[in-house]
């Protein structure tokens, strides 16, 4: 993992735990779809919150060299740019 992805990997923890839903985060390699066996990606982390109600996810992080002077929030404001703020926190 790229060392800004590692940064972000673990931002994105401190995050979660700032929300008081922490999380764990477990390295993990290719995951392949039970119901279409032909899909298959390769995430950068398996999440695992353990206050949710599906409990289970995959994490993967990109860090565009254009998006480095601002806020995650604020790349979501771009419409070139594919990013989605979802929950209480938008």
């Amino acid at each position: 993992m790229e060392e800004t992805e590692a940064t972000a990997t673990h931002e994105y923890q401190k995050f979660m735990t700032a929300r008081k839903t922490p999380v764990a985060l477990l390295k993990c390699g290719l995951v392949i779809s039970k119901e279409l066996p032909v899909l298959a990606a390769t995430p950068d982390g398996k999440v695992i919150d353990f206050g949710g109600s599906q409990p289970f996810g995959i994490l993967k992080v990109k860090c565009p060299s254009t998006k480095s002077s601002v806020t995650p929030l604020d790349a979501c404001d771009d419409p070139k740019f594919f990013c989605e703020c979802v929950g209480d926190q938008c």
